[in-house]
């Protein structure tokens, strides 16, 4: 669960980050559908590679399916067995790298496009000759941490691993707080290395003279790396309002509970920004509703029961006040503008 800082920010990752959870748990044959349910997550979002999700409930939803079928150690269960290759543009990017060394800088360049709160850097070791690739991360608890390590970690390690040969192994890996269970397990999957369970962040060196090895992969180049997801707390609680929204729970409780801080203090911030949790609610659900008009040919009414609006006059009035336009003006609008399109090409 994730941490409760009252200066909290929800972060959030895209869809693609946890697509090789997912294909893990499918794999041993977890009920996705369901525990993606409990945690409130609709289906749909995790589909699309793209969609930021918000943090606390994919660990809701992992923890859950955790404990409901009892496995230990996710973290290092899926980065033994995951690939860039399922992780969508991000994937790409770094795999589009010419080096090691090259694709270590892309995923600390790049990764705040994909995860608000995972933070990647490289410094020199204390070992002459070698560098660190550290890794720390925000808004997750302890045993979160651990997992989220242990998971970013091995992907790294196996990515070196293809480049320079399937036995390579660092010669020492810090996790802060990892437990001596843990430990245990991941010195069985890394033989010959030092595990360190205390520091700050987590990290393991990697020899210079590996840095120049050729990554012998295709990819994007490094200008396709864009910002997507929000970049502070007004910004952040409308794109967990949109989570929650097209989830069905999109009361000030849930959406407090996962932002780790008390409703009244939720409101509080927002009026600090010039707004309330309603207004963010209200704009966040006629923002879908022009997105699901303009790529869904789905009657209004629809429209309106899928955002929660029980009576579609109120949802008239909502999107008039928002845009200027009823939602029919609004359609028909857009029709027109596709059909003057059409027009001018022929």
């Amino acid at each position: 669960m994730a941490s409760r800082t009252a200066n909290q920010t929800v972060h959030f990752s895209q869809a693609a980050l946890i697509t090789p959870v997912l294909a893990y748990f499918e794999n041993v044959g977890v009920p996705i559908e369901k525990y993606l349910a409990q945690a409130d997550i609709s289906q749909g979002l995790v589909l699309d590679q793209e969609t930021p999700i918000p943090r606390p409930l994919i660990f809701r939803f992992i923890n859950a399916v955790c404990l409901g079928e009892g496995i230990e150690d996710i973290g290092l269960l899926v980065g033994q067995t995951a690939s860039l290759q399922l992780m969508g543009e991000f994937g790409e990017l770094l795999l589009g790298a010419k080096s090691i060394g090259e694709y270590l800088e892309r995923g600390c360049r790049f990764i705040s496009t994909a995860s608000s709160g995972d933070f990647y850097w490289l410094m020199p070791a204390e070992r002459e000759g070698y560098t660190c690739f550290c890794a720390s991360v925000s808004g997750l608890s302890e045993d979160d941490a651990v997992q989220n390590y242990l998971y970013v970690l091995f992907i790294t390690i196996n990515t070196i691993r293809g480049a320079v040969g399937s036995t390579w192994c660092p010669t020492a890996m810090t996790i802060p707080a990892i437990t001596s269970q843990t430990a245990g397990r991941l010195v069985e999957a890394l033989p010959g290395t030092t595990i360190i369970r205390e520091g700050r962040h987590a990290s393991f060196p990697i020899p210079d003279s590996l840095l120049a090895r050729p990554m012998g992969t295709t990819g994007s180049p490094a200008e396709a790396g864009r910002t997507t997801l929000p970049v502070d707390f007004q910004m952040s609680i409308a794109q967990l309002a949109e989570t929650l929204i097209i989830a069905g729970h999109w009361d000030l409780q849930s959406a407090a509970d996962i932002a780790g801080i008390s409703p009244r203090t939720l409101q509080r911030k927002l009026a600090d920004c010039g707004t309330s949790y309603t207004e963010v609610v209200v704009r966040t659900r006629i923002r879908l509703a022009t997105r699901w008009i303009r790529d869904f040919d789905r009657p209004l009414s629809d429209i309106a029961r899928a955002l929660g609006y029980v009576d579609p006059a109120n949802f008239s009035r909502a999107f008039r006040r928002i845009t200027g336009l009823s939602p029919s003006a609004y359609r028909n609008q857009l029709a027109a503008h596709t059909l003057d399109e059409i027009g001018s090409e022929t």
